[in-house]
């Protein structure tokens, strides 16, 4: 069953916490969270081996060694008891949003045959490719939809508009056709993809990033606005030009030692956001970073006219109202208005190296009022009202719209412990997913990755990982 214990509702205190239980010898993640305007929580998490989210256990499909896991759509009420849940085999990677009818849609990679709900697709293809489909509120299927493709497909991130669209971002290795005509990656890499789809899933737009360099693998991001449309963020170095969008990134550094000199000085990344309306065209864009290497690690729509942006540079970094420097690897958050007017930026300077968390999508959220990130810290942190200590531990923050910090803490494990999703409900409440090993303290509330009845030498085994799903108060 799902592991979970509940607490007091004191500001940034869990309210509750679960984890999936998984058998020693699983390795299970989380892959990303939602939430609709009813508080329900929606989780996709990826697994091998047998876990049990509470509706008792399930087994993976994909051999060891597969590259791919299987992935389970969970949907949890407002204090975290589980409703329903699914099994799909052979995905690689996943994310999910919530669409206004309150149900979700999931995007991510698959490998081999798949069946998300209407029918068996049969497939030789020995890559990962793209796929999405749409479960209404009580978790039945509306449709799916699979795209084929000569080489790797990886689908980061999914946003839905209030009007139903979906647009998905990912990275692309090869070409592909989502409905309107063959995308192809241009030169080294990988391209930057985004495709929009109707409320039924019929294609709207698609378009890529022709370039000369690439873009980062798991850096595309979104976030849905009102009037339909998105802003998506990446990284890249080199060039690349992106719905007639021209971006250049600074040259990159000259090898400095003899191991640079011979295997190449460490690869640096810029960082662009565009807004691209229901039709894919671009309204706006902006490339803030210049000098040093930066990184976007996630866009989120607060719903009334703000997109807010998160990240880290060790160089200057401008969103508009004049550079923000530093001495070191610190984090960047600012909050962009639809016009792509810059309301605020700040940069949280810490006393060592700062690592904002995985590179995986949604690890920022927005709404009631609020913004909430996560990370990782190395040494301190000063958010201008308030300090958080960490020893390369995860962090999850929350800001007021107006960039001023509300609560901040450090989810200390035994071994690591990663946010991989964040999610705000109406109520200004945080929903984090993550993963975990060994033990991990979520603001009071304790989970453990040790499972009764282990090898014969000890009463407990150790699974490879886990993952964990918690609720922390608003304030």
């Amino acid at each position: 069953m799902l592991s979970g214990c509940r607490n007091n509702s004191a500001a940034g205190n869990a309210l509750w916490a679960r984890g999936f239980s998984a058998r020693p010898g699983t390795t299970a993640a989380a892959a990303g969270v939602a939430v609709d305007a009813r508080g329900n929580v929606f989780v996709a998490g990826l697994f091998h081996g047998e876990i049990d989210v509470g509706l008792g256990p399930l087994r993976s499909s994909s051999p060891q060694g597969y590259a791919s896991d299987d992935l389970v759509v969970l949907k949890l009420d407002p204090l975290g008891a589980p409703r329903w849940a699914h099994h799909y085999p052979h995905v690689s990677r996943a994310a999910l949003a919530v669409d206004p009818s309150g149900g979700i849609v999931v995007t991510g990679a698959v490998y081999g045959d798949s069946d998300f709900g209407g029918g068996l697709v049969a497939s030789s293809a020995t890559h990962a490719e793209l796929f999405f489909f749409k479960l209404d509120d009580a978790g039945q299927h509306v449709f799916s939809r699979r795209f084929a493709s000569d080489s790797h497909v990886l689908a980061n991130s999914v946003a839905v508009s209030p009007q139903g669209d979906i647009t998905i971002a990912g990275s692309l290795a090869g070409s592909i056709d989502v409905g309107g005509g063959v995308l192809v990656k241009d030169c080294c890499g990988y391209d930057l993809f985004v495709a929009g789809f109707d409320a039924e899933g019929k294609h709207r737009f698609s378009l890529t990033s022709g370039s000369e360099g690439g873009v980062d693998l798991y850096s595309p991001a979104l976030a849905a606005l009102s009037d339909g449309g998105v802003v998506v963020s990446a990284n890249f170095s080199g060039s690349i030009s992106f719905g007639g969008l021209g971006v250049t990134a600074p040259p990159q550094p000259e090898p400095k030692t003899q191991f640079e000199r011979h295997f190449g000085a460490p690869i640096v990344s810029n960082i662009f956001l565009a807004r691209l309306d229901p039709k894919g065209h671009i309204v706006w864009s902006k490339q803030p970073g210049s000098s040093g290497d930066q990184s976007l690690r996630a866009v989120a729509a607060d719903g009334a006219g703000r997109v807010l942006v998160w990240g880290e540079s060790n160089g200057p970094v401008d969103f508009g109202l004049g550079p923000l420097t530093g001495e070191r690897t610190d984090f960047v958050l600012a909050s962009v208005n639809v016009d792509g007017k810059t309301a605020w930026a700040k940069r949280f300077t810490g006393k060592t190296l700062l690592i904002p968390a995985t590179q995986h999508a949604h690890r920022m959220a927005a709404g009631a009022g609020a913004t909430a990130v996560a990370g990782r810290v190395a040494g301190r942190v000063d958010w201008g009202a308030g300090q958080l200590s960490g020893d390369g531990d995860t962090f999850i923050a929350r800001f007021s719209t107006d960039g001023r910090h509300n609560w901040s803490k450090v989810l200390p494990s035994t071994v690591n412990a990663y946010v991989e999703g964040l999610a705000i409900d109406a109520a200004g409440n945080v929903i984090a997913a993550g993963t975990f090993t060994g033990d991990v303290d979520l603001g009071g509330a304790k989970l453990s990755a040790l499972r009764p009845g282990g090898p014969s030498t000890s009463s407990t085994a150790l699974a490879d990982s886990d993952a964990f799903i918690v609720k922390f108060a608003a304030r």
